[in-house]
């Protein structure tokens, strides 16, 4: 969202050019300083935190709210948005799969990428992927993916 861009572009404080959200470096670069601050926002609550990104942590606050502390799977299916609920179980089951192929550890704010600040046409600085081992991918791997 370009208001989103805005605030993460000038910390609240300028205007941004909507056009340069179309730069994959732009884009990418917000898009990962926006998913920190929400894991800062969430004290690194992977849960709440996605679900903001998609549909805003006003309405995360609010579902949190009518809802009370749940356990994160009884949220996750409490999310009154389909679209939310199922992006939340997209990028968790994604993030597991890769966390087991690559032996990663459980995301963090510390595990995001640091960025440079302004705008470059390099790409971002991403941590080094290591090869996953050559193993059969059992079916139930695959259904999760799906």
């Amino acid at each position: 969202m370009p208001s989103t861009a805005a605030t993460i572009a000038s910390g609240g404080k300028g205007k941004l050019n909507a056009d340069s959200l179309t730069n994959p470096s732009t884009n990418i670069r917000f898009g990962i300083q926006h998913l920190r601050d929400l894991l800062t926002l969430y004290n690194g609550d992977l849960v709440l935190a996605i679900a903001a990104y998609n549909a805003g942590s006003g309405n995360v606050n609010r579902w949190r709210k009518a809802l009370g502390e749940l356990p994160s799977d009884e949220f996750v299916e409490s999310i009154p948005y389909p679209e939310t609920r199922e992006y939340v179980k997209k990028v968790l089951s994604s993030s597991a799969i890769y966390s087991r192929l690559y032996k990663l550890g459980n995301p963090t704010v510390a595990a995001l990428p640091t960025l440079p600040q302004k705008d470059t046409t390099e790409s971002p600085e991403m941590p080094p992927s290591q090869p996953a081992k050559e193993t059969a991918v059992t079916p139930s791997v695959t259904a999760i993916a799906n």
